[in-house]
């Protein structure tokens, strides 16, 4: 740590970070995050320089600083650097064993090994104009839960065909054998406009909420996991989860009656419709994405 005074502030904020702090404290704020990374891991090598210069982007206010897992991140900068001895910590201490959170999904054989696999590709390795997943690491929570994501979220894209398919039939099923000949009717009728209308609801959502209903209709993680990952309470979770159903299902219900110009009977038998596939349809939705991005 050889630098002269300022310099650590200096690629900071030409970087993108900033706070509140004056250009000393920022120096040594900087300097501090940065030793703590190294005391961690001293034989990466990686330049003071370089380190901040990644770090400023994903933690933009110097003020926060201490709060952002620096250890970790620091770890995901020499990976995403290329240094090998990053590498195979990463592989030892995150990825030698995905059974336990590939297994509860689905234990068929070799299955976990395939998406230990996958994840050690999509994170580590750059598709052509892309950065290796690994970058998309913000150090606002453990390197470890943003891994087990990672896991979790490979093993249902994985299995996704699959259950999608078995969805799709189940539909059908139900569809044809539907004791309530109005909304069958309505299915029948209405399901271009409505698909048309959640998904754009589902497209109007903001981040957080996003992200939480990904973790929940298509990880299938349970609330007490999530809980743990955004530092809240179970129930906080399950009135969030609850709350964004809910505002889904009215904005997808105003939508639909307001396009269609629905009379009081059908707005009614469209409240059904809406509610008896909204999970399926959150999940397809959010599944999808996910795809996309992946590509």
């Amino acid at each position: 740590m050889t630098r002269a005074v300022g310099r650590l502030a200096e690629v900071y904020q030409a970087c993108g970070g900033g706070g509140a702090l004056a250009p000393s404290e920022l120096e040594s704020t900087l300097r501090r995050a940065v030793d703590r990374a190294i005391r961690t891991w001293p034989s990466f090598g990686l330049a003071p320089d370089a380190f901040v210069a990644y770090l400023a982007p994903r933690a933009t206010d110097a003020t926060r600083l201490d709060s952002v897992h620096v250890e970790d991140l620091y770890l995901a900068c020499a990976c995403v650097h290329g240094v090998a001895s990053a590498v195979a910590e990463l592989e030892r201490r995150y990825l030698a064993d995905v059974t336990s959170f590939v297994a509860p999904i689905d234990a068929r054989a070799g299955l976990a090994e395939e998406v230990r696999q996958h994840v050690s590709e999509k994170l580590l390795v750059a598709a052509p104009g892309t950065a290796p997943g690994l970058s998309s690491y913000s150090g606002r929570g453990p390197l470890g839960a943003f891994i087990r994501v990672a896991i979790v979220r490979t093993t249902r894209y994985l299995l996704r065909g699959e259950r999608a398919e078995h969805a799709r039939r189940r539909w059908i099923r139900v569809g044809d054998r539907a004791r309530d000949p109005e909304l069958s009717h309505l299915k029948t009728r209405y399901v271009r406009e409505f698909e048309e209308a959640l998904e754009k609801v589902l497209a109007d959502l903001d981040a957080d909420t996003r992200t939480i209903l990904r973790m929940r209709f298509v990880d299938g993680m349970r609330p007490l996991a999530i809980a743990k990952l955004f530092g809240v309470d179970k129930s906080t979770v399950t009135r969030w989860i609850a709350r964004a159903r809910d505002e889904i299902v009215h904005e997808t219900r105003r939508r639909l009656a307001d396009r269609l110009g629905l009379s009081p009977s059908d707005v009614a038998s469209v409240i059904a419709l809406v509610q008896s596939r909204v999970d399926m349809s959150i999940c397809r939705h959010l599944e999808t994405k996910s795809a996309d991005r992946g590509r």
